[in-house]
């Protein structure tokens, strides 16, 4: 979901908020788009620090084939996974809160 949905979302996001500052400033030039570019910031940060996990996680995931013994599966699964998803769901949730209702799409 994350990979699919979430972050092609907040890259979209990102460039239609680009567009505007582009639009703006073909207005006006010396137009303060400050508010924009922080937001572009903290959606780019979040959108990069989610994709990071992501990958780790995949890594951790593809890691467990071939794991023979079922405790130590559930183990790896409790110790490494989980808290990657936690981490990749921290991601998440920054960037959903910031890219809430800021588009009619």
């Amino acid at each position: 979901m994350a990979r699919q949905e979430i972050l092609p979302a907040v890259d979209a996001y990102v460039a239609h908020l680009a567009g505007a500052v582009s639009a703006k400033r073909a207005v006006v030039p010396d137009l303060d788009c400050a508010h924009e570019v922080a937001l572009m910031h903290k959606l780019s940060s979040a959108a990069s620090r989610m994709a990071a996990g992501i990958v780790a996680l995949e890594q951790s995931v593809g890691a467990l084939d071939g794991t023979a013994d079922i405790t130590d599966e559930a183990c790896r699964i409790r110790d490494e996974i989980l808290p990657e998803m936690k981490d990749v769901g921290g991601g998440h949730l920054v960037a959903c809160h910031l890219y809430d209702g800021k588009t009619e799409e």
